[in-house]
């Protein structure tokens, strides 16, 4: 490519191309990028000789431009190998007035991979690193505009404040006129890390550091991110985005980690799986007492030690029977119908239905009337029985 340095491009940039004029003949090429004051043709192939460059407006060649050129190597390939920027108006490309406007992020975590872009001013020339403090860092792309960009990965930077900059083809750094500030955030432990399709588990992430983030903290289920709530220094909660991935399969992990917006990618062993609900067709038996042995029927029922039922308020364990059944046993609670649910992560419940505590069938007193051989009368306690959407209480007859 060849860059072509005017004014004015952008009033005339549907009709601009470039026009190469050697000895055999002229070509013209599209214009690849304009700027208001910068242009880029491609270079075609030519053999070896002179070619005049002409930035041509309206099939006709601009009367004001000079004409410049370029001298084709006798193995030009293409892109060519030793192009240099020429303009119109002479130009001195020096490295003189180059400076950096900007970067971004201005903050990073210490453990993380981030890009770092640079707004690098009077550029015209790729340049050889990034550096940030010490470091150099390769550079990953970079734009005729002024835009570099170097993608760094865990350099181990400690909590402090480092400067960066670009080192051009001569050997010289630019610097930016602000530092980069490193943040030192610790992740520890996540959970739950299992949920629903539909998304909006919470999780609770521990760690330390977080107090000191000035920017926004994410959460990041695969490629998809939801905003992090920072409790307080050593705790964030955050909850799980839908998965529509998962909608053709019965359950999927994807990665699971914190990290800044500025983050591209992060080293993490943690992962979140996603399934579908649980469907509960059935709960055996509906009544009974504290200890009764209870039944749930239904699908979906995960290969997995997390489940638990809920009894009204109260949490007990449960036991994956198979795909189709679980089973747990009801704690003691006051005589009253009560909701049942069950779980897998202790924060996502399915609704399974209810169950109804009975008063606890006891003997009050037992006496004697009479000599030997006599009726014993024995005084029970009373049971509630359910009748639809009624209950009534009535006395428990002796046995015979």
């Amino acid at each position: 490519y060849v860059s072509i340095k005017g004014k004015n491009f952008f009033a005339v940039e549907d009709s601009l191309i470039c026009r190469f004029i050697h000895d055999q003949g002229s070509i013209e090429t599209s214009i690849g990028i304009v700027f208001g004051s910068l242009v880029r043709c491609e270079v075609p192939r030519f053999p070896r000789g002179k070619v005049s460059v002409h930035v041509v407006t309206n099939d006709s060649i601009n009367e004001e431009s000079n004409e410049l050129f370029l001298e084709i190597s006798e193995q030009l390939s293409f892109p060519a190998p030793r192009l240099k920027t020429f303009a119109i108006e002479p130009y001195d490309v020096t490295n003189e007035n180059v400076y950096i406007s900007g970067f971004e992020p201005t903050q990073v975590t210490g453990d993380s991979c981030f890009r770092l872009i640079l707004r690098v001013e009077n550029l015209y020339s790729h340049p050889a690193n990034c550096s940030i403090g010490d470091t150099l860092v390769q550079v990953e792309s970079s734009w005729i505009t002024g835009s570099v960009a170097c993608l760094t990965c865990r350099q181990e930077l400690s909590d402090s404040n480092y400067s960066v900059g670009v080192v051009l083809g001569d050997g010289s750094i630019i610097l930016a006129p602000t530092k980069l500030n490193v943040f030192p955030i610790e992740f520890g432990s996540a959970g739950p890390l299992v949920g629903p399709i539909g998304g909006g588990t919470r999780i609770h992430v521990s760690g330390k550091g977080f107090r000191n983030w000035n920017g926004r903290l994410f959460c990041y289920f695969g490629s998809d991110f939801n905003v992090a709530e920072v409790v307080d220094d050593s705790s964030i909660k955050c909850n799980s985005t839908p998965s529509f991935e998962s909608i053709s399969r019965s359950s999927l992990t994807v990665p699971f980690y914190v990290a800044p917006a500025s983050v591209n990618e992060i080293s993490t062993t943690m992962s979140f799986t996603y399934h579908y609900p649980e469907e509960i067709n059935s709960i055996f038996p509906r009544a009974g007492f504290g200890g009764t042995l209870v039944t749930i029927s239904g699908s979906g029922f995960l290969v997995s030690r997390g489940y638990r039922c809920r009894f009204g308020e109260m949490m007990t364990n449960a036991i994956r029977i198979s795909e189709n059944k679980i089973m747990c046993i009801a704690p003691s609670l006051k005589p009253s119908a009560v909701p049942v649910s069950i779980t897998n992560n202790e924060v996502d419940f399915v609704e399974a239905g209810s169950f109804l505590y009975f008063h606890e069938l006891s003997i009050v007193s037992a006496f004697l009337q009479g000599p030997p051989r006599t009726t014993v009368k024995v005084q029970l306690g009373h049971n509630i029985e359910s009748l639809g959407n009624e209950r009534k209480e009535k006395n428990i007859a002796p046995p015979s």
